[in-house]
């Protein structure tokens, strides 16, 4: 299993999951700015998502930025390809590969080639925001 160079935060944090919780915050993160395929939540309370997308082909998560939390990204079908608005290079992610997206940084998640991909994504710790950006210029 490879783990992306981005960053590597291994800090454990106790986190109570409610069931009640989730269920009252399911709706308030349903609606989103683009569409995938499918997304099943695993989890979701104050201050963590953990949730599974499938991406058709041709999907994406478009550029994006979240203020506090970061996302770790697990391929569980792919390859998928992750692109930040800092780095020239995109990460490509196989099946089993992870990557960490920290705070601030804008980004792009796709299957290789516009394909399909499917992926687990933690988001955390803290209060989840999505703040889309312009397409960085490719230069």
């Amino acid at each position: 299993m490879d783990f992306c160079p981005l960053t590597h935060s291994r800090e454990n944090r106790r986190i109570r999951l409610n069931n009640r919780l989730a269920i009252a915050t399911m709706a308030q993160h349903s609606e989103r700015p683009y569409e995938v395929e499918n997304v099943e939540i695993v989890a979701d309370s104050d201050g963590l998502r953990v949730q599974i997308f499938t991406l058709a082909e041709g999907q994406c998560v478009p550029w994006h930025f979240h203020s506090v939390i970061t996302d770790t990204f697990a391929c569980l079908e792919g390859p998928m390809v992750i692109r930040t608005n800092d780095d020239i290079d995109a990460y490509r992610l196989n099946p089993g590969d992870t990557c960490e997206i920290k705070p601030l940084i804008a980004h792009r998640v796709s299957g290789e080639g516009d394909g399909p991909c499917k992926f687990l994504i933690v988001q955390g710790v803290g209060t989840y925001d999505y703040n889309p950006v312009e397409e960085p210029a490719e230069g």
